[in-house]
């Protein structure tokens, strides 16, 4: 009986050694992959601090959740090739494709904004795009027009969303779909896999009795799924024909309820002219990516002519080779304005280096203007804002929060000469974690409607002082720095 204790006692030694040396082996892995690969100080600090407070759990959470697996998988794509296939001399003057750099500038723009245009040729490796029409469109006009496009459709539809609810609005977008298919038309969605499932059921059944070609960015199976949740598309594209395309902020969803109140504001737009086979060529990416089909031939690439003279550049953000992109572009445009920024958003959790640009611009005498909401959809997120507004406030920018309605629109200009529109928002989600689809315009009579728009607003909101940013009870201040502190996340 004591020869077995023993036997007994040494076995669990044993096992407790190797768990113990399990433990050390994949606490060693992690903390040393967040050293080499997190490039956000804060990020890799909490992610250390988690992992070495708790080692297995920190471990198998940053695995879960903070490896970038999408950059690794998406290298195994090959991405020169594939776009090169776009690239054919008999569809035309491709010319300012083939260039890395700006060639048809616009003309009367002054030196900064020059100069803002060579660094952005830098920052994406993509020239401006002349040639286009930009027309804006304000809440549901978004979705008459995008109906309407797929109505006129003869060739091709392709419709990348975050969002796409089985409500009023997703049926009338099904239905228009499913007849675009029957006459023919080639159709393609691709839904975000998180996204899909913020309305219960889902369109997917909808989708696939009306026969209509669809896919879901990063589906996978439990518990596979895990590993894959953070990293979503947020973008918003929809191309017809390759000749017309609508990118911006609104998702697929209804904006006013069947009492006739409106329950969320957004902003879109559609771009007609050669842009619109720019962003198909992100479409198509994604679409690869996700079904491994490349979309090829006259049917999606197309032919266009310039149908207006806005210089327009597409802005791919993601956390694959276009990490940072959308960010960098955004710190670009606020180190070369010189008279105003005007930025409305409906999250304002950026980083520091973002925060001491917008900074640096108001001490500078620049007009910064920040519109955000009151009270948004997310609680813990607004709490983050409030406990971070007052650090841009203190040093001149101004900020404003509005009331009532939702208002989900993403908007940025500079000088009254810039406009930079899309899915983006201000915080880190977007910046790292998120696929976005942006656009940066050179156009003075598009920044103006957009200012306007933007002035409008700014009228029918309150001013944020530094007092009242400062004010209230100790306990929701308290808690809104602790939300500041997990902005990185949000």
């Amino acid at each position: 009986m004591t020869e077995l204790l023993d036997r007994l006692h040494i076995s669990v030694l044993l096992l407790a050694e190797f768990a113990l040396i399990f433990l050390v082996i994949i606490s060693a892995w992690a903390v040393i992959h967040v050293i080499m690969y997190k490039r956000d100080s804060r990020s890799a600090a909490s992610w250390l601090a988690v992992i070495v407070l708790s080692p297995l759990v920190g471990a198998v959470l940053y695995y879960l959740f903070g490896v970038n697996r999408i950059q690794r998988k998406a290298s195994k794509l090959k991405r020169d090739e594939f776009f090169l296939s776009w690239l054919k001399p008999e569809l035309g003057d491709t010319e300012y494709i083939r260039k890395r750099i700006s060639y048809a500038l616009p003309r009367k723009m002054p030196h900064n904004i020059l100069d803002l245009i060579r660094s952005g040729d830098a920052v994406l490796a993509a020239p401006l795009v002349p040639g286009n029409c930009v027309t804006v469109l304000e809440n549901e006009a978004a979705f008459a027009a995008m109906l309407r496009g797929i109505r006129r459709a003869k060739k091709t539809i392709t419709l990348q969303t975050y969002i796409f609810d089985n409500d009023a609005i997703g049926r009338l977008f099904a239905a228009a779909l499913a007849d675009a298919v029957k006459r023919g038309v080639a159709v393609r969605v691709l839904i975000d896999n998180v996204g899909a499932h913020y309305s219960k059921p889902t369109i997917e059944k909808l989708l696939k009795e009306k026969k209509i070609p669809h896919a879901f960015f990063m589906k996978a199976n439990m518990p596979i799924s895990f590993l894959f949740y953070n990293l979503r598309s947020h973008r918003k594209i929809m191309v017809v024909d390759g000749q017309e395309a609508y990118i911006g902020g609104a998702n697929i969803r209804e904006q006013t309820g069947a009492d006739g109140r409106v329950k969320l504001k957004d902003i879109h737009f559609m771009f007609r002219g050669p842009i619109a086979s720019e962003f198909q060529k992100v479409f198509a990416e994604d679409w690869e990516f996700t079904t491994h089909e490349q979309l090829k031939g006259k049917g999606w690439v197309s032919l266009v002519k310039r149908k207006g003279n806005v210089h327009v550049r597409p802005v791919p953000g993601g956390p694959d080779r276009n990490l940072e992109k959308n960010m960098w572009v955004m710190m670009n445009a606020i180190a070369n304005a010189r008279k105003s920024i005007h930025i409305q958003t409906p999250y304002f959790l950026p980083d520091p280096q973002v925060i001491s640009a917008l900074s640096l611009a108001a001490l500078q005498g620049i007009e910064v203007k920040i519109l955000v909401p009151h009270k948004g959809n997310l609680k813990y997120v607004q709490w983050a804002m409030d406990g971070t507004l007052w650090r841009v406030i203190e040093k001149g920018c101004r900020v404003y929060r509005y009331d009532g309605v939702f208002d989900h629109s993403k908007i940025m200009t500079v000088d009254g000469l810039w406009s930079y529109v899309g899915s983006s928002n201000w915080d880190a989600r977007s910046m790292r974690l998120n696929f976005e689809i942006d656009a940066e315009c050179y156009d003075k009579e598009l920044a103006r409607e957009l200012d306007k728009i933007f002035l409008q607003k700014v009228a029918a909101a309150h001013e944020l002082t530094l007092i009242k940013s400062r004010s209230g009870p100790f306990i929701k201040r308290f808690r809104n720095n602790i939300a500041r502190l997990f902005s990185p996340y949000l």
